[in-house]
C-alpha cells in the first residue's frame, strides 16, 4: 500500500511539473513571425494581401491567402505598424509553422493533451459579421496565457496569438547556457523566441528581419551563418569563447542589458541581450573581423 501511494504522489509531482514546464508561458511566434515585429514583414515575405478590413475600435487586419489556408496578420490603433496578432486557418499550414507542435488539421485533443484545459469554450462567432459559426468551438487560453483555438468538428482549423506581457519574465539577467542549448536543438519556433524583433546583425553591413524571424534565419545566408556555422557560429560556442560578460548600457537609444563577446575562429563578436515584454532577447550581434 504504501508502494503505490508513493508512486501515485511521484505521479502526481511529475504531472504538475509537466503542466508548470509545457504550457506556462506565453507564445510569441506564429507562422515564423513574432508579435511586435514590423507589419512591413508579412508584406514583404506573403506578398499584397488578398483582404484587408478594420474594425470600430481601431483595430485592422490583413488577410493572405495561401495553398489550404490564410494567415491574418492584426495590429491596434496605438501602434498600426506594429503586429499585435496572428492567425493562421484553414485545413493545414507549412511544417514548424504552427503553434508550438500543433498545426492546422490536427485532433483538438491534441492541443489539450499539449497546453492542458482551456480557460473556456463556446461556439466560434464570426469577428466581422458577430455570427456564431456552426459546427466550430472556439478554445480560450488568453486568460493564462495568449493564443485561441478553433475547432471544426474536433479539428485544429484556426490559431492565434496577440500581444500580451509574459507573466514568467522575472530572470534578472538572460540564462545564456540555456540560449546556448536552444540554438544547438536548431528547433526555430524556441530559438524565435530569443530573437528581438528588430534584431539586427552588424559586420560589413547592417542585415535586418525583412521577413519573419524563421524565414531569415532559414534564407538569409548572412544571418544563418552567424547563427548556425559549424567552425564561428553561435551554435558553435563552448565557455572557453567566452572571453567577457557584462552589463551594458546605451545611450543611442538608452538601453539597459548584457554583452557576451565571443572569440571564435580568428572571429570576434559581440551579443546583446536586452529584456523585453516577452523576456531577455538577442538585440544584436556586432562582429569586428
Amino acid at each position: 500500500m504504501m508502494a503505490k501511494t508513493k508512486a501515485c504522489l511521484f505521479l502526481t509531482v511529475c504531472l504538475l511539473l509537466i503542466a508548470i514546464n509545457t504550457y506556462a508561458d506565453n507564445i510569441f511566434v506564429l507562422y515564423g513571425f513574432k508579435i511586435g515585429q514590423n507589419i512591413s514583414t508579412s508584406i514583404n515575405q506573403l506578398g499584397k494581401p488578398s483582404k484587408t478590413h478594420k474594425f470600430e475600435d481601431g483595430f485592422s487586419y490583413m488577410a493572405f491567402k495561401m495553398k489550404d489556408h490564410f494567415v491574418a496578420i492584426e495590429f491596434d490603433n496605438i501602434k498600426p505598424d506594429l503586429i499585435y496578432a496572428i492567425q493562421i486557418q484553414g485545413k493545414r499550414n507549412p511544417p514548424s509553422l504552427g503553434l508550438d507542435g500543433i498545426d492546422l488539421g490536427d485532433p483538438i485533443v491534441k492541443a489539450i493533451k499539449i497546453f492542458g484545459k482551456p480557460d473556456s469554450t463556446k461556439q466560434a462567432v464570426d469577428e466581422v459579421t458577430k455570427k456564431p459559426m456552426k459546427d466550430i468551438v472556439y478554445y480560450s487560453y488568453n486568460e493564462s496565457r495568449n493564443f485561441s483555438i478553433e475547432a471544426t468538428k474536433e479539428i485544429v482549423t484556426s490559431i492565434k496569438i496577440l500581444r500580451k506581457d509574459s507573466d514568467n519574465n522575472t530572470e534578472s539577467m538572460i540564462d545564456f547556457k540555456q540560449f546556448l542549448s536552444t540554438i544547438r536543438s536548431k528547433d526555430l519556433n524556441k530559438i524565435s523566441r530569443y530573437i528581438d524583433t528588430d534584431f539586427e546583425f552588424i559586420k560589413d553591413q547592417t542585415y535586418k528581419m525583412n521577413t519573419s524571424i524563421i524565414h531569415t534565419l532559414i534564407n538569409n545566408k548572412t544571418i544563418n551563418n552567424i547563427f548556425f556555422n559549424p567552425d564561428y557560429g553561435i551554435i558553435s560556442i563552448k565557455d572557453k569563447d567566452i572571453a567577457e560578460s557584462a552589463l551594458r548600457v546605451q545611450s543611442d537609444p538608452i538601453i539597459t542589458g548584457y554583452v557576451f563577446k565571443i572569440k571564435k575562429s580568428n572571429i570576434e563578436y559581440e551579443l546583446f541581450f536586452s529584456k523585453n515584454y516577452d523576456g531577455w532577447v538577442l538585440k544584436y550581434i556586432d562582429q569586428f573581423r
